[in-house]
């Protein structure tokens, strides 16, 4: 007879392969890597392996800002979260709330940045990455233009920097 102890023999070691999830991929992405994990064990027919169980073990992979998950779905209505599908329907709403409300705040602070005449390279790189860390490049780079003189601007788009440390890279240069 399966038990659950076969279940978790067969579910542990791919688990553990994956990372925790603390925002790094898209939501969808990463809980397909759990849900197929999860999958493995379903032709088990294993009573104890239900959607409360499997849901939990996505629940065990969240840190960081998504730890800990809340036993209800504030993003659908309080729903409870005891399935799959409603770990997703939670990790998406959570995703949204912190990735994409702080990279809207930290492009909104960028917005009203600029070099000073102060400013060394490192003193405005040190001020200027912490609102740009987890901004994809190219939404940065308008704003970083922006904040050069008109002849720092011309030779950065000359250099072409590639990402954002080659932006400061070439910044230094300048």
């Amino acid at each position: 007879m399966v038990t659950m102890v076969h279940v978790n023999k067969l579910v542990t070691p791919p688990y553990s392969t994956i990372p925790f999830y603390d925002g790094q991929e898209e939501p969808d992405s990463y809980y397909a890597k759990l849900r197929n994990i999860n999958e493995l064990a379903r032709p088990l027919a294993v009573a104890g392996f239900n959607p409360l169980v499997r849901s939990n073990k996505i629940r065990e992979k969240m840190t960081g800002r998504f730890h800990p998950v809340p036993v209800n779905n504030s993003y659908n209505a309080n729903a409870p979260i005891n399935n799959e599908a409603e770990s997703l329907n939670w990790l998406q709403g959570k995703y949204w709330e912190v990735m994409v409300r702080i990279n809207q705040d930290a492009l909104r602070s960028l917005m009203n940045e600029k070099i000073f005449t102060i400013d060394t390279a490192d003193t405005y790189e040190k001020r200027i990455k912490t609102y740009a860390q987890g901004i994809p490049y190219a939404d940065v780079l308008s704003y970083l233009y922006n904040h050069m003189t008109q002849y720092m601007e011309m030779r950065l788009k000359q250099a072409n920097p590639a990402n954002l440390d080659a932006f400061f890279t070439n910044l230094r240069q300048i």
